[in-house]
């Protein structure tokens, strides 16, 4: 039986990593990636857990894992847009990350005329 795991739980523990490579990040890293890949089976919407795996992967070099996960991810179709995140650097040279990129902006095109819906008052 999985147990739903809030989304946000993931992304929260992918909050603590950095883009730089120094040996303490990178364990830092292997840490968090051990902790999502634990947590992986158990959440309900597996999407941001892979989206986690595949930045961390990429962040530590690992850039055919970190496609791989990505990949994985963006089938699901929930959104997860990788072309402005700075821990994927690394792939934009890649020509497999250009053509999901580019799938990506035609699927999700950028919304130019937008104008805001609904706005939530911060709790203070």
């Amino acid at each position: 039986m999985k147990v739903k795991l809030s989304s946000v739980v993931v992304l929260m523990v992918c909050l603590g990593s950095l883009a730089q490579t120094d040996p303490e990040t990178k364990q830092k890293i292997r840490a968090e990636i051990a902790t999502v890949e634990a947590l992986l089976p158990k959440l309900a919407d597996g999407g941001p857990g892979l989206y986690t795996l595949a930045a961390d992967y990429s962040r530590l070099g690992d850039s055919g894992r970190a496609l791989d996960l990505l990949k994985r991810c963006l089938l699901l179709d929930e959104g997860f847009n990788p072309n402005d995140d700075p821990a994927f650097q690394q792939l934009r040279q890649k020509s497999e990350f250009q053509s999901l990129s580019r799938r990506l902006s035609l699927r999700y095109p950028v919304v130019q005329k937008s104008h805001v819906v609904l706005k939530i008052p911060e709790k203070t």
